[in-house]
């Protein structure tokens, strides 16, 4: 089985910088999977940054920024 790590960021900054993010925190993700035993080959990383973002206040933001894991 195979997971796929899609790190989200909230609606605020640049396109480019919240993409940043949320490769960032798929990556996160992944190192920490990876130290938990999952091999590195059955994780896939990708970001999709504020791209589906939807909060308008700070404790909406909070849910916007999150790794999403599918597992396939």
């Amino acid at each position: 089985r195979h997971l796929q790590l899609t790190g989200r960021a909230d609606p605020r900054g640049e396109v480019e910088y919240n993409l940043g993010l949320g490769a960032h925190r798929a990556s996160s993700a992944a190192s920490y999977l990876e130290h938990l035993g999952v091999s590195s080959s059955n994780l896939a990383e990708t970001s999709r940054g504020k791209l589906d973002a939807t909060g308008t206040d700070e404790a909406s933001w909070q849910m916007d920024r999150r790794v999403d894991i599918d597992l396939r």
